[in-house]
């Protein structure tokens, strides 16, 4: 799970202030946000294990 500080610092705002004005929501949207990420870099790097073996199957049996 995403820190404080992460959020803190991509929404530009101190911690406190986060604390203050920021919701379980905010958490969760970033946390996506971030999540989403990290898959889309992975894929491009050539790293697919985020692909369950059920799709990577579908994936080859669709070509054949």
């Amino acid at each position: 799970m995403l820190s404080i500080d992460t959020l803190a610092q991509r929404y530009g705002i101190l911690p406190s202030e986060l604390l203050e004005k920021g919701s379980t929501f905010d958490l969760w949207i970033c946390n996506s946000a971030l999540r989403f990420q990290q898959e889309k870099q992975a894929e491009q790097d050539g790293d697919f294990s985020h692909v369950s073996v059920e799709e990577l199957l579908e994936i080859r049996d669709s070509i054949q």
